[in-house]
C-alpha cells in the first residue's frame, strides 16, 4: 500500500512520519487535516497525497507505526497478574517511559488516540492494575481510587518528564523517590 513512501530515505519517512504524528495528536484525527499535516511535516499537501491516498490511510499507517514503537518500547518490561500493586504501577510507568524516550512525537500520538478512545487497547494499563495485589493497601483506602489516583500520578509524572530533556536513567531515579512516598502513604506499615 505504501510501497514509494517505505523508499524514502529513512530521515525524510521520519520527518513526515513525526509530524504527522504531532499534527494529529494536535488536531485530533477529525478536525486535522491534510494541510495541517503537510506544514507540520515541512512538505506540500501534493506530496502528502502521492504517498497516501487519503487521511485515513495516513492515520491507519501512523496508528500501526506507533503501535510498533510502543511495543519494542515494551520488550523486556513484563507484568503478571497478582504482582504487587505498586511493583505493577512502577513496571507500567517504566513502560511508558521506555517509550517516551524512544520517540516522543509517537508517545503524544498514542496518548492521543487513548483519550479519544481510538485504540483497542487504551486501558491496558487500567487492566493491569486491576489485576495487581493490593492486599497491602492501609484500611479505609478504595482501591477503584487508589488505581484512579495511581493514573493521576502515572500522568502526571510521564507529563512533566516528557516536558524535560532528562535522561531515562535520572527519570526511573525520580520514579522510585515517588514510590518510597507512595509505599509509605498507600501501604501498611510493615509493608513500606
Amino acid at each position: 500500500m505504501n510501497e514509494r513512501f517505505n523508499l524514502l530515505p529513512d530521515a525524510r519517512r521520519k520527518q513526515i512520519i513525526n509530524g504527522a504524528m504531532q499534527a494529529f495528536a494536535e488536531h485530533g484525527y477529525e478536525k486535522c487535516s491534510m494541510a495541517d499535516v503537510a506544514k507540520r511535516c515541512g512538505v506540500s499537501k501534493p506530496l502528502l497525497f502521492h504517498y497516501f491516498e487519503t487521511k485515513a490511510d495516513l492515520f491507519a499507517y501512523l496508528r500501526a507505526y506507533a503501535v510498533g514503537l510502543k511495543r519494542q518500547a515494551e520488550v523486556g518490561l513484563t507484568l503478571k497478574s497478582g504482582d504487587d500493586l505498586l511493583d505493577t504501577f512502577a513496571n507500567l510507568v517504566k513502560r511508558r517511559v521506555s517509550f517516551l524516550q524512544l520517540n516522543a512525537q509517537a508517545y503524544q500520538f498514542v496518548e492521543s488516540l487513548n483519550e479519544t478512545r481510538e485504540m483497542a487497547n487504551d486501558n491496558d494499563d487500567l487492566r493491569w492494575l486491576k489485576q495487581a495485589d493490593a492486599r497491602k493497601l492501609r484500611k479505609g483506602f478504595g482501591v477503584a481510587e487508589i488505581l484512579k489516583l495511581l493514573q493521576w500520578v502515572a500522568d502526571g509524572f510521564i507529563a512533566e518528564h516528557a516536558q524535560r530533556t532528562f535522561s531515562e536513567r535520572r527519570i526511573l531515579a525520580d520514579l522510585d523517590n515517588w514510590l518510597v512516598i507512595l509505599r509509605r502513604v498507600l501501604y501498611k506499615d510493615k509493608h513500606q
